[in-house]
Order: structure tokens, then sequence, then C-alpha cells
């Protein structure tokens, strides 16, 4: 009896010292989803300096990238307040309803973001040259999808508010600049 429950043990801590990667958010698992991710950003990255951008167009993201900054960095300080918000209210409410409710706030937040920056994209867009525009409709095409200038402008629009598109654009601009 004794031998059976030290076997019964050394399997459950066996199997608890196997799942603690999976738990720490570890294993190979996340680390194929990190490389799938940085793939998929090494691919927008190539699409998108095969576009050739000029000088001028470059100049105006950064414009636009930089007046974009502080619409995206005041929506994640809102959802983050949001989200603790939410924390709070879950260890006394029902979560169901609480969960629902954030959801929606968070929704609302995001839409208003982009209204704010839809604008200051569609500048960008605007700014293209046909031969810009086949690429990207080739590129789309590849996918099976279209292009029209509301879908540019949400994507342009993303491209812009991601944390590190002005530093590489600023980059890119002081590397042709010499």
């Amino acid at each position: 009896m004794k031998r059976k429950g030290l076997l019964i043990g050394a399997a459950i801590a066996a199997v608890a010292v196997a799942a603690i990667p999976a738990f720490a958010g570890e294993g190979p698992g996340r680390e194929r989803g990190r490389q799938a991710r940085m793939r998929a950003g090494w691919a927008r990255l190539k699409a998108f300096e095969s576009l050739g951008f000029t000088a001028e167009q470059r100049r105006l993201m950064i414009e636009r990238a930089r007046a974009i900054a502080p619409i995206v960095e005041s929506a994640r300080a809102e959802a983050r307040r949001l989200v603790a918000d939410a924390l709070v209210q879950a260890k006394t409410g029902d979560r169901a309803a609480i969960r629902e409710q954030t959801k929606e706030r968070l929704q609302a937040l995001r839409k208003g973001a982009a209204e704010k920056i839809a604008p200051l994209a569609r500048d960008v867009v605007l700014s293209l040259t046909p031969e810009q525009r086949g690429k990207i409709a080739e590129f789309a095409a590849k996918r099976g999808r279209t292009v029209d200038d509301e879908m540019l402008v949400r994507r342009f629009g993303r491209a812009l508010a991601r944390p590190m598109t002005l530093p590489y654009l600023e980059a890119l601009e002081r590397a042709t600049v010499r």
C-alpha cells in the first residue's frame, strides 16, 4: 500500500513539474506563436519597404505618426483604467455582466480612437502613387482580398499607431539623409 501511494505521489509530482512551463506561459507553443508573430512582422516590414515610399511620403508618415501617438496613448491609458475598474468590480458583482459591460466600453473606446486616427491616416493614403496602390492591390489579390480607400485608411491607421512605427520611420529617415 505504501508503495502504491509513493508511486502515485511521484506521478503527480512528475506531472506538476512538466506542467510548470505551461502555467508560466512558456514552452514550445508559446515560442512558436512568438516566432509566427515575428515572421508576420518581418513580412509586413518587407511589404512596406517594397512600396518604395518617397522622402516626402516618409516625412508625412512621421508627422502623422507623431500626431497619432498621443491619441493612442490616451486610449491605452483609458483602457487600462477600464480594465482595472472591472477587476475591482468583479470581486463583488456579477462577473459576466461586468465583462460584457467592459467589453462594450473597450469597443467604444477603440472605435472613438479609430475615428480620431482616420483623418490622419487618410492623408497618407491620399499621398500614395498609382504604382504603390497597384502593388497593394497585388498583395491583396494574392490573399483573395480587394482594396478600397477605407480599408487602406484603417490599415495605415493601425500601422501608424503601432508603438515601433515612429521609431522605425525616424531611423529610416536618418539612414536615408546620410
